[in-house]
């Protein structure tokens, strides 16, 4: 199989107990390099390279799977690619996830359901507020606006797994930090720092950090105000959707 996008390499060990080769593929050669020196795995081969022209043969692979990162090729291209090296009972699978949803947290306050409405309202707020690349649409769309592009014998939808994370709440906002989204954000409100880990607490700046506001709104209405963020535990879970089809056929020139 061909994991495409396949960055680090921690989603292509999914499939290794199930394939006698994988080539991961990632533009990035920053990312193949971190990969390969992580890799234990004889079956995995990581390669460099772009979902429009696969590093692998005619008809030679099983599955192409392409996780969280399909939106960011060109579309007809990367279907024509799909043909051209899977065979012919090959399959095709699109995978990603939803933002996160926060389900719970320690320690807990009176009214739980009313408080994490509030609490996803909020982070409604904070998600909505990151400049994510355009492209990101088709994510929260669950990509269903890519799924129309091409047909398949069979295709098969499933939207019933989750991705769970439960621990610190201070793990979970480093998490966030790193969202393109919300560094695109605080670049445009600021080029002199990053994160809130770097401002002093009574810099001006920091009021414009919005990950630092949803903190402290969120510690707020948990009333957790007095604890650390290493001190609070949440649950958060994320919506995962897959797309599963036979060979496609490219409904776009």
């Amino acid at each position: 199989m061909v994991d495409v996008g396949c960055g680090s390499g921690q989603s292509t060990e999914v499939f290794a107990p199930y394939f006698n080769k994988i080539t991961g593929v990632d533009p990035s050669e920053n990312q193949i390099k971190l990969a390969r020196s992580g890799n234990k795995l004889a079956n995995i081969e990581y390669k460099v390279g772009g979902g429009e022209e696969l590093p692998v043969g005619h008809g030679s692979v099983d599955m192409v799977a392409c996780g969280q990162s399909v939106h960011w090729l060109d579309h007809g291209r990367f279907f024509m690619e799909c043909r051209r090296v899977l065979k012919p009972n090959g399959c095709l699978v699109l995978h990603g996830y939803d933002r996160p949803v926060i389900r719970g947290f320690q320690p807990k306050v009176e009214g739980l359901g009313e408080v994490l409405e509030r609490s996803d309202e909020i982070f409604k707020q904070f998600y909505e507020k990151c400049l994510f690349h355009p492209r990101r649409h088709h994510v929260d769309n669950h990509y269903r606006g890519i799924e129309i592009l091409y047909e398949s014998r069979r295709k098969i939808r499933d939207e019933s797994a989750k991705i769970e994370f439960n621990g610190k709440f201070s793990d979970f906002v480093s998490y966030l930090s790193t969202w393109s989204g919300y560094r695109s954000f605080m670049e445009k409100i600021s080029k002199d720092f990053e994160n809130s880990s770097v401002i002093d607490g009574n810099s001006p700046e920091l009021q414009k950090d919005i990950l630092y506001q949803l903190c402290k709104e969120l510690k707020h209405i948990w009333a957790c105000d007095k604890l650390n963020d290493d001190e609070i535990m949440v649950n958060v879970t994320w919506d995962v959707f897959i797309i599963m089809s036979e060979v496609p056929h490219l409904k776009i020139t």
